[in-house]
């Protein structure tokens, strides 16, 4: 009789465990499949982006990465590097925002890009009137830098620019750019969810 009820109670402690691997699977299975569904919709809803879209927007990060550096950027290197990505950005084509935030950013520093040029006039008068001139694009852009700008100058200043530091508006203008530029490397390069994320051989 023990012999008869050990037997049957270790096919039920069997059976109980059995049920409970089974359980086990069908609820990791349902996991792993929900998890997939996620992962694939977040690959169906990343931007499609031209290559000279990106290829435009990881010029302009490394401008940023470069501007926002140690040692800075010289105005030949600068000058050189906005002549590659011009003709590029031109063609770029894909997701509007980022495209539009692309662009705002290759605007912004095309814009620094000419006030720099100026300092390469001889001359007091010749070297402010090249700047004021350029400030006037610079101002219509960015309002917050023509605020900041216009608060330092005096009313009967001959020119704007000279009560501004050269080195402190050309950090205005490319803080501006720069966050654009992140916008757009952003929407390109969305960040993973790794918590979500489940390679296809699972």
């Amino acid at each position: 009789m023990n012999k008869v009820f050990k037997q049957l109670f270790n096919l039920s402690i069997t059976l109980t465990t059995v049920n409970l691997l089974m359980g086990c699977s069908v609820l990791l299975k349902s996991r792993t499949e929900g998890n997939k569904a996620e992962a694939r919709k977040a690959r169906a809803t990343e931007p499609i982006v031209s290559p000279a879209l990106k290829n435009a927007v990881n010029d302009l990060q490394d401008l940023k990465i470069k501007s926002e550096g140690e040692y800075g950027i010289k105005l030949r290197e600068y000058e050189d590097k906005l002549k590659e990505i011009v003709p590029v950005a031109k063609i770029a084509q894909g997701d509007a925002e980022a495209l539009a935030a692309m662009k705002s950013a290759l605007e912004g520093h095309k814009l620094a890009l000419e006030f720099w040029r100026c300092d390469r006039l001889s001359g007091y008068d010749q070297l402010h009137e090249c700047r004021d001139k350029e400030l006037q694009g610079i101002f219509n852009k960015y309002p917050e830098i023509k605020e900041q700008a216009l608060a330092l100058v005096e009313e009967n200043s001959s020119y704007i620019s000279a009560r501004l530091d050269q080195e402190s508006l050309l950090d205005a203008i490319w803080s501006q750019a720069n966050a654009d530029t992140s916008i757009a490397h952003r929407i390109i390069y969305p960040p993973l969810d790794l918590t979500n994320t489940v390679t296809d051989e699972n």
